[in-house]
């Protein structure tokens, strides 16, 4: 709430100096001074001012760093905006199930029409100093760490937000503490029904409904019930030490906001299990392991799951119609990772499957330790297995040795000629290849511009049509298309040497280049307090005599910092 009322403030302070110069801003505080500001700022969320704890930020470092090191940097050893933006889609997808809006794989759609009206009231001159504070020669593996914890700070703010409307729901002041566990576990329910079920929110009588019968609607309620409450005795179990063993205890609002926001963080870990489950459906009817299964066998797979339509599959990328005799197939990790697979969508992220490519990716990055590679080294890797423990990877996942065949060498020479044997990591090339690696773990990578990641929620209101009916199922059946037997050569029309690179994808200008609205606001948000903080001693101080001393003064000397 702090957060949200600081940038409201911010906003409104700051175009008083992005006009003439006659704001009473302007008049006393350069440019530079706001470029000093926004930088202690950001130093500032480095301590305990910005509510980080160092361990956490060790803990952010410690995953981003594998990753950091092996992408293309600039002379500086900076990563440019793209691959920033990967890197820290990388750390929230891996770690949390999360995909961050904002931080979306390109295609995705966001929602961002607040981002935008916010955007519009920040001063140009407040956007380049943001930029530049953010991206002086591009990122630095410190301004990665900022970003992930500025990010998750923000989150964790939206998570007391909804706290506070579960309290509401459950009839109990916020600033009384909660007796029992049985009344703490009801508030914790009601936090999970609003915030990830899309629970009403407003109606005390419609809540108590459907928290009454989440199990009719939400086929995995009975595993996340134990999951929640498995939270809440972790929690108290990490607590032990700060609490007394001789006195009932009790919650606190800020404790049940903290045990809500370690419900939040692992939910999308825990919550594998549903996207497992629908792998292993779809992967019973692919014999071959080509990653496909046609489209008479994906309806069939399920009795209320896999009913989403030809056109719907098309639009997030997880339809194959490449082949003229085995008809329309459905990409197995595509259709895994599309939205419509999404468990929950939140203010600033949707929780989504888990990609196991991810798994494969870190297991390249630490054998290769390099931005590129050659076609050896990376035949090498491959073939000798993934040895190391991924949690990304499911049980079913095809981690073993194994020999290459003879088609999957000859392709990824094709590759290596393209660049000279120095092929790019993180390029599409490596990543279709991957996919016939992987076929089940990889999802095939579409050229830009050519998938969009439409909930089905969205498709609906873009006219497209987003289930099929029993009718079509039933012609389906009746196809020539069904009576065809599956194929081991399934998909290889897909294959394509169009190459892409993450960064040299067309991007827009300024800071939507950086990030795009969403988290252009988004991290302007998470730093605002601290900010508007400093921009009002800044005033106080240059405003003439002064009640204050030099040493309620405290700028970052430059734009670095360690961790």
């Amino acid at each position: 709430m702090m957060c949200t009322v600081s940038v409201v403030l911010l906003l409104g302070l700051l175009p008083a100096a992005s006009g003439t110069g006659d704001g009473f801003l302007s008049a006393r505080i350069d440019r530079q001074s706001i470029h000093m500001a926004i930088q202690g700022a950001l130093a500032d969320s480095l301590g305990s001012g910005h509510g980080v704890k160092a361990a956490r930020l060790t803990s952010i470092k410690a995953v981003l760093t594998p990753l950091f090191d092996v992408l293309p940097k600039n002379r500086l050893g900076h990563l440019n905006a793209p691959f920033m933006r990967y890197a820290v889609q990388r750390y929230f997808s891996q770690t949390r199930g999360w995909m961050v809006k904002g931080f979306a794989p390109s295609g995705s759609s966001l929602n961002a029409s607040d981002a935008v009206i916010l955007e519009s009231k920040v001063p140009d001159y407040v956007q380049a100093a943001l930029e530049k504070t953010l991206s002086q020669g591009g990122f630095a593996l410190q301004d990665l760490v900022v970003a992930v914890a500025s990010i998750e700070r923000l989150i964790f703010n939206e998570v007391s937000r909804g706290v506070e409307t579960a309290f509401s729901l459950n009839e109990l002041p916020l600033t009384e503490p909660i007796r029992d566990k049985s009344t703490m576990t009801d508030v914790l329910v009601s936090y999970f029904a609003v915030e990830h079920l899309q629970g009403n929110s407003t109606n005390l009588k419609r809540h108590r409904f459907e928290r009454k019968n989440i199990a009719r609607f939400y086929p995995y309620w009975l595993q996340t019930y134990d999951f929640i409450q498995d939270t809440a005795g972790n929690d108290a179990f990490q607590m032990r030490e700060t609490s007394n063993p001789f006195a009932e205890r009790s919650f606190a609002f800020e404790e049940v906001a903290r045990i809500s926001g370690h419900v939040n963080e692992d939910f999308g870990v825990f919550s594998r299990h549903e996207c497992d489950d629908i792998k292993n459906k779809l992967s019973e009817k692919d014999i071959y392991g080509t990653g496909r299964v046609k489209l008479a066998d994906f309806y069939g797979a399920g009795a209320w799951q896999f009913r989403e339509s030809p056109e719907y599959l098309k639009l997030i990328g997880a339809l194959d119609e490449s082949s003229a005799s085995q008809g329309p197939q459905v990409i197995i990790p595509n259709y895994v990772l599309g939205m419509n697979n999404c468990i929950t969508s939140t203010l600033y992220y949707n929780i989504c499957c888990l990609n196991e490519c991810d798994g494969v990716f870190e297991h390249l990055e630490s054998r290769i330790r390099s931005p590129t590679a050659s076609a050896a080294e990376i035949t090498r890797a491959v073939e000798d297995g993934i040895t190391e423990s991924y949690p990304v990877l499911s049980s079913t996942a095809s981690t073993g040795s194994r020999n290459l065949t003879a088609s999957l060498r000859a392709r990824l020479q094709e590759i290596a000629v393209k660049h000279g044997d120095a092929i790019p990591l993180h390029g599409r090339l490596l990543g279709q290849w991957l996919h016939y690696v992987y076929p089940r773990e990889c999802p095939f990578p579409h050229m830009s511009g050519t998938v969009d990641q439409k909930s089905p929620n969205e498709a609906a209101k873009a006219n497209v049509r987003v289930r099929v009916s029993k009718d079509e199922m039933r012609q389906l059946n009746e196809s020539e298309f069904h009576k065809v037997a599956p194929s081991p050569e399934a998909g290889l029309g897909m294959w394509s040497s169009q190459e892409e690179l993450i960064d040299v994808a067309a991007q827009p200008s300024g800071l939507r280049l950086l990030f795009g609205p969403a988290l252009k606001v988004a991290l302007v948000m998470s730093s605002a307090a601290l900010v508007m903080n400093k921009v009002t001693r800044m005033v106080s101080y240059h405003s003439g005599p002064s009640k204050h001393s030099n040493a309620g003064l405290s700028f970052a000397s430059d734009s670095s910092y360690d961790i």
